[in-house]
C-alpha cells in the first residue's frame, strides 16, 4: 500500500472530518494517509481552544529557529511516497524536502494552503522562496481560485494544481437549521431579550485579526443612534474584554464557544454577521445561515471571501468605525438584508473538498516525473 503523509504545525477541530475522509477516499485506492502535528504554540489558536489530538494523529515536535522552524517528522516520512506540507517560506523542511527531490529523491511533495500571500504583507524574500517552491512541487493544492492563479502565474504547469475550495463540514449546521423548531427559537430570544429585526452576529475567534477593537467602537457609534440593537457573540478569544464595556450596558449578548446548535438559532435570529477584520471560513457558515456579512475592506482578508458577492451575501463599508455602525444600521432599517442572502447550495461542501484533495493525490502519485 502506498503511503502519503501531511505535516501540520497542530490540528484543529475543524479539519479533523477533512483528514478523516480523505483518510476513508484514499484507503480505497490502495493509498495509507497519515497525519503528523505538533501542538499549538500561537496565542490565538490556543485562545480559542481548537486544538485536538485525534488518535490516528502521529505526534511530532517543532524547532524553532527565529523566524524559521522545522519538524522531527522526518523520521516519519522518510520512503514514504509523498508527503504535503503548509505552503510557508518560513519551514526549513519544506526547503529541503525539495531539494533532496531536485538531487533525485523519490518521495513526491506537495503544498497545499492559501498559496498567494492573503493575511499579512508580502515579503518579496518570503515571497521569492514561495515561488521557487511552487515551481519544485510535484503538486499545488490551493484553497481557492485566487491561490490557483497565483501558483499559474508563478509558473506551476497547470496539471500539477488543485483548486481545493476550502470549507469545513457544514453537515452538523445545515441539520440543525433544518430541524431547528419554533419554541426553541423563541426560548433563546426571550431568555436573551432578542428582537430579531434588531439583532446581529459575531461568530467566530476573538482576536486582533478580526479588529474587535474597531468592532467595539463601532459599538459605541450603534448605542448613540439605535440603543436597541444587540450583538449576540458566538466564540471566544483574547481580545474578548474589548466588548464588556458594550456588554455592561446590556448591548452586547455572550453566548460562548458557537457549536451547531447554537449557530441555528443564531441564523433564526440575526439579520447580519459583522466582522470588521478578517474574513475566512466565516464565509462558509454565513452562506450556510443565510446572513449576509458586514466587513470593511482589510487587506488581510483570508482567500475564503472570495466566495461571497459584494451587495448580496457581503456589505463593505469604509474602513472607519462610524462608516462601519452607519451600514449597518443602513441595512437594519432600510431593508431586510436576509432576502438578499445567500441560498446554503452556495456553500462549497466538504464531499467536494475531499474529492478535490484525494484526486490531487492520486494524480501528484502517478505523474510522470
Amino acid at each position: 500500500m502506498r503511503t502519503v503523509w501531511i505535516v501540520q504545525p497542530y490540528v484543529p477541530r475543524y479539519r479533523v472530518a477533512l483528514f478523516e475522509g480523505l483518510m476513508a477516499r484514499l484507503r480505497t485506492d490502495g493509498v495509507q494517509l497519515r497525519v503528523a502535528a505538533g501542538r499549538a504554540n500561537d496565542s490565538h489558536a490556543s485562545d480559542r481552544g481548537d486544538e485536538v489530538r485525534p488518535a490516528w494523529l502521529e505526534d511530532v515536535e517543532w524547532t524553532h529557529l527565529g523566524r524559521a522552524r522545522i519538524s522531527h517528522a522526518r523520521r516519519l516520512y522518510r520512503g514514504a511516497d509523498a508527503v504535503i506540507f503548509p505552503h510557508e517560506a518560513s519551514n526549513a523542511e519544506v526547503l529541503a524536502a525539495l531539494v533532496g527531490r531536485a538531487l533525485g529523491g523519490s518521495t513526491r511533495i506537495g503544498l497545499w494552503g492559501h498559496i498567494r500571500t492573503y493575511v499579512n504583507d508580502p515579503n518579496p524574500l518570503a515571497v521569492g522562496i514561495e515561488r521557487w517552491q511552487l515551481r519544485h512541487a510535484d503538486g499545488v493544492f490551493a484553497y481557492t481560485a485566487g491561490g490557483a492563479r497565483f501558483a499559474r502565474d508563478a509558473g506551476v504547469p497547470a496539471e500539477k494544481i488543485v483548486t481545493l475550495n476550502n470549507t469545513v463540514d457544514t453537515v452538523a449546521l445545515r441539520s440543525a437549521i433544518e430541524a431547528l423548531d419554533g419554541g426553541a427559537v423563541r426560548d433563546f430570544q426571550a431568555r436573551h431579550g432578542l428582537v430579531p429585526a434588531q439583532t446581529i452576529a459575531y461568530i467566530g475567534g476573538l482576536d486582533e485579526s478580526k479588529r474587535i477593537d474597531m468592532l467595539a467602537d463601532a459599538l459605541d457609534v450603534l448605542w448613540e443612534s439605535q440603543p436597541e440593537v444587540r450583538l449576540v457573540v458566538g466564540g471566544q478569544g483574547c481580545s474578548a474584554d474589548l466588548l464588556d464595556r458594550a456588554q455592561a450596558r446590556g448591548q452586547v449578548v455572550r453566548l460562548g464557544y458557537a457549536d451547531a446548535q447554537l449557530k441555528a438559532l443564531i441564523a433564526a435570529t440575526a439579520r447580519l454577521i459583522v466582522n470588521p477584520g478578517r474574513i475566512g471560513l466565516l464565509a462558509v457558515d454565513a452562506l450556510v445561515m443565510g446572513l449576509p456579512l458586514v466587513t470593511t475592506p482589510w487587506p488581510y482578508h483570508a482567500p475564503e471571501i472570495e466566495y461571497l458577492d459584494e451587495g448580496r451575501t457581503v456589505y463593505t463599508s469604509a474602513d472607519d468605525a462610524r462608516s462601519f455602525a452607519r451600514l449597518v444600521s443602513t441595512l437594519l432599517t432600510d431593508g431586510h438584508p436576509r432576502a438578499a442572502g445567500s441560498t446554503s447550495n452556495e456553500a462549497p461542501e466538504l464531499g467536494d473538498l475531499v474529492a478535490r484533495f484525494a484526486d490531487g493525490i492520486l494524480g501528484m502519485l502517478v505523474q510522470r516525473v
